[in-house]
């Protein structure tokens, strides 16, 4: 058999990523906890243990872990896209989504005032304080 070329446009991280996945389907509030099984640039392949229709929007939202309160810090990150693709699997349904925008494509932007990098002096006399 021959072997298909690969389409994809970014390289796959094979990471486990927690994942807050939010979507409205048949007018019902959809809000579950899940994991990445892979992240690309352009989209994620995650685990999740209900069913969402194919073409669905999603909200994305990956929380941080307990960080000291920093006017830099993020707290969580948000992602939107659209689910692309379903697949039942033993245990879960892998639920493939394309991102709005790939990740990074923001990095042109001017940063806010509150996402303004520090200086490594900066930061580390930041955690200092900590």
């Amino acid at each position: 058999m021959p072997e298909q070329s690969e389409r994809r446009r970014w390289t796959r991280v094979a990471i486990a990523v927690p994942m807050f996945i939010s979507a409205t389907q048949d007018q019902k509030k959809y809000l579950e906890f899940g994991t990445a099984v892979n992240v690309s640039a352009g989209g994620v392949l995650l685990a999740a243990r209900s069913y969402l229709q194919p073409s669905s929007r999603v909200v994305l939202e990956i929380p941080s872990g307990p960080l000291p309160d920093s006017a830099f810090l993020q707290t969580s990150h948000t992602i939107t896209g659209q689910l692309v693709r379903v697949e039942a699997d033993a245990h879960c349904y892998l639920l493939a989504v394309q991102f709005d925008e790939p990740l990074g494509s923001d990095l042109s932007k001017p940063l806010s005032s509150a996402g303004k990098k520090m200086s490594r002096r900066s930061l580390l006399s930041s955690q200092d304080s900590v």
